[in-house]
């Protein structure tokens, strides 16, 4: 078989082998969430990862937590978990004074209050498959994050040099 159906069991060996290599949390979310269908397996190997993972090692394993909580919130329909992921995205990204950092601190605390107000808000969902659309690792990722962006009220942009803006929906 070599379907998406196999994807957790991949992620499982590498968490369980080496789960500081950040790399394959990267591909952990669309293939394990969006294209098995299995998001609790996802979230559940990014908790088991993250047992072993610190604000600073791996670097950047802040990514770690805002996929976490990108699954917990579009896939699992569990926005609170979803907040505390998001917080914890900003705190340990907050600890790097790189540009990148900062930005990833500032969009997860603002998603995360976003959460907080309205569970059920357009503007996190949007932001969170902003996300999955930036992150993208292949074409069909793209076109579902595009198409949910668009069901949610946000619009795609993309400029003459190939870069991607969101629009946020006008009502939350």
């Amino acid at each position: 078989i070599t379907s998406y159906q196999l994807s957790p069991e991949y992620f499982d060996v590498i968490i369980n082998r080496d789960p500081k290599f950040l790399t394959a949390y990267f591909f952990l979310s669309s293939s394990s969430s969006l294209y098995a269908g299995m998001p609790e397996k996802s979230v559940a190997l990014m908790e088991k990862g993250l047992q072993s993972l610190s604000p600073k090692v791996p670097a950047r394993s802040y990514y770690v937590w805002r996929y976490k909580g990108i699954d917990e919130l579009l896939f699992l329909g569990d926005p609170k978990a979803a907040q505390k992921s998001f917080e914890k995205s900003a705190e340990w990204a907050s600890q790097y004074p790189d540009e990148q950092s900062q930005n990833v601190a500032e969009i997860s605390r603002n998603t995360a209050e976003f959460i907080s107000r309205n569970p059920t808000s357009k503007i996190a969902q949007v932001s969170a498959w902003s996300m999955v659309l930036n992150n993208s690792p292949d074409p069909r990722t793209s076109k579902i994050a595009i198409s949910r962006i668009e069901a949610l009220g946000g619009k795609v942009i993309i400029t003459p040099e190939g870069a991607v803006k969101i629009k946020m929906p006008q009502t939350d």
